[in-house]
């Protein structure tokens, strides 16, 4: 049925403007473009949270710093002193022979290229896969599973650096297929001969850096660092000019350093104890990779 809209009453015209008016009279004052969007008590009120927020993020931002730099610092020295170490033996080999440094210079610099583009990049890659896996298994308090990521990696590590080592034999004939002289592939395929048995060794304890770091324990790799500087010099300062070795005895040094490093944080491991909870003997790599 059709609502009779006729019968339907209408307010009055003048009850309507009433009730327009007592609505526009409950505001304190007609709003304009200069009413102000917040009371002067409500902007104070946001204005003192914000300088608190500001100040809550600047001791925030100190706390994150603090351990930041202390983190940061005993490694960069221990990079700044890895790379001295490797630069001042090259120096030393200028001074070798008036006639044949530059040959020499040019082998070592031909040898360290050769194994940095084949061995040296699977251990650092290999290295910076352990960053990620050891950081997730300290975070999560499984100290175990740093000891099965150890032996893990040590493990894929050695499978990838077979084939490199395999070139590393044949050094010198890939040299002068690149066009290297006979004088300076023959050298540099002789150094790279030497240094090629400690490069598992030197994985090892590329890795072992790796754990300790991911649990921010840095210091004892920065004096390993310092005591490796001295030593490496004077290593090669004997080998070099006061041995028959010649230039050989640089890779000689490498192999000596290489061997000595981890010797030298082995006392640290002990007296700290830190492997007791994280090394739970060798068959554990076996149930980690299967």
């Amino acid at each position: 049925m059709a609502t009779d809209y006729a019968r339907v009453p209408m307010q009055p015209r003048r009850g309507r403007e009433r009730e327009m008016v007592s609505c526009v009279a409950l505001s304190d004052e007609t709003p304009t473009e200069h009413t102000k969007l917040l009371s002067s008590s409500v902007s104070h009120s946001t204005k003192s949270r914000a300088l608190l927020m500001a100040q809550l993020g600047q001791v925030v931002g100190w706390y994150e710093l603090r351990p930041l730099v202390g983190l940061a610092l005993p490694l960069v020295l221990s990079s700044t002193l890895d790379h001295v170490s490797a630069v001042v033996p090259v120096m030393m080999m200028g001074h070798l022979s008036a006639n044949t440094s530059k040959e020499y210079i040019s082998a070592i610099a031909m040898g360290m290229t050769f194994l940095l583009l084949t061995a040296w990049t699977v251990v650092w890659g290999t290295g910076s896969a352990m960053d990620t896996l050891c950081s997730q298994s300290f975070g999560a308090g499984q100290a175990t599973d740093l000891g099965l990521v150890f032996q893990a990696g040590w493990l894929a590590g050695n499978l990838l650096l077979a084939p490199t080592m395999v070139l590393g034999i044949f050094c010198k004939d890939i040299l002068l297929l690149f066009g290297q002289t006979d004088d300076v592939a023959t050298l540099a395929s002789h150094l790279v001969l030497i240094m090629l048995p400690i490069l598992p060794v030197a994985l090892f304890y590329d890795l072992l850096r790796r754990v300790l770091q991911s649990q921010s324990i840095v210091t004892p790799l920065m004096g390993v660092s310092c005591v490796s500087v001295v030593a490496t010099i004077a290593i090669n300062y004997v080998l070099m000019f006061h041995t028959p070795l010649g230039y050989l005895g640089r890779a000689v040094a490498v192999v000596i350093m290489a061997l000595l490093a981890p010797l030298l944080l082995w006392p640290y491991l002990v007296q700290s104890n830190v492997y007791r909870q994280e090394w739970k003997g060798l068959p554990f790599v076996y149930n980690f990779v299967s």
